[in-house]
């Protein structure tokens, strides 16, 4: 997995707390890599069918400048929980947040997606958990959903799910690269035993998972840890596959 070392990460945001902490986290993490940040708000800009008369004088404004607003908001978002040395830039995208985050990925070049859980998307009042699990499914790199009770900086004791999959290989490998170098420790989870209830045992900082087909026993992990959530979907698998198997430029002589 050294092809999928953190070197820029990508970063969503609804602006509530736990993507506040989930950018910290972000940041910590890309420290520790050399890594830069793009943290990304998505929106359609249009009002929700449910949205509220005392909300209705927002959307009185000018397309324009809700979005001119937003990119005000998330760059102040942005400086309050990056530090001053680390490298990051911000952007507002104009879309469905699920679909504008796969894009961004393929169009950045990001190779890991930290995302908060549980927050709430302002007036869409829209779970960004549900966004996260969304992502998690089709993404093309690497997902870690980060709680408001995840840890910012130790990433030493790890819990991994089922390795007989490629998927579940994958994110054990990927999560050992992540560890704390030289203190890294796998406690793993036997056939029918609980990855939360295991992770809570042993003061896991992180659990690692590959995203099975049905996806319910992912999203019921994220749910309900209380640490980190590192998931590898097959589409990463492939894509680590393919570029493994690329061959090397050729050099050329004048």
């Amino acid at each position: 997995m050294e092809t999928l070392t953190p070197k820029l990460i990508l970063v969503p945001t609804d602006f509530s707390a736990p993507a506040a902490h989930a950018l910290r986290y972000a940041a910590a993490l890309g420290a520790r890599f050399g890594a830069h940040l793009l943290v990304v708000y998505a929106d359609t800009f249009i009002p929700p069918v449910d949205f509220t008369i005392s909300a209705a004088g927002a959307f009185d404004l000018p397309r324009e400048v809700l979005i001119d607003t937003a990119r005000e908001h998330l760059q102040a978002f942005a400086e309050t929980n990056i530090g001053a040395s680390m490298p990051y830039d911000v952007s507002v995208v104009v879309a469905n947040p699920i679909d504008a985050i796969v894009a961004e990925v393929r169009e950045s070049g990001a190779n890991l997606i930290v995302m908060g859980t549980h927050g709430r998307s302002g007036l869409r009042r829209l779970l960004f958990g549900s966004v996260t699990e969304a992502v998690m499914r089709v993404a093309p790199v690497p997902v870690i959903a980060v709680h408001e009770a995840t840890p910012e900086a130790a990433l030493v004791n790890l819990v991994a799910g089922n390795r007989s999959t490629p998927e579940g290989r994958a994110a054990a490998d990927y999560a050992g690269m992540l560890a704390d170098a030289g203190k890294g420790r796998f406690v793993e989870v036997p056939d029918g035993a609980d990855p939360i209830e295991m992770a809570r045992g042993v003061g896991a900082d992180l659990i690692a998972l590959g995203m099975s087909s049905e996806h319910r026993h992912e999203q019921r992990v994220v749910q309900h840890s209380s640490c980190a959530v590192l998931v590898v979907n097959r589409l990463t698998v492939s894509a680590t596959e393919r570029r493994a198997e690329r061959p090397p430029l050729a050099l050329t002589t004048s």
